[in-house]
């Protein structure tokens, strides 16, 4: 007969309470990140743009 774990141990298999730990994100905080991001592929394209333009040395 196979081993069971008692319900308290395998709370973390049940979605209804993985859900209820999980908390949203307040929209400030998810803009706040989303902008974040905007920039940081901005900078990584503009940087890519440079490398390629003045000779990056990897041909």
């Amino acid at each position: 007969m196979p081993h069971r774990l008692p319900p308290e141990e395998m709370e973390y298999t049940t979605l209804p309470q993985i859900l209820s730990k999980l908390k949203p994100i307040p929209v400030d905080e998810y803009e706040k990140n989303r902008l974040q991001y905007i920039q940081f592929l901005t900078s990584q394209a503009s940087q890519q743009t440079t490398g390629q333009t003045t000779g990056s040395g990897h041909d």
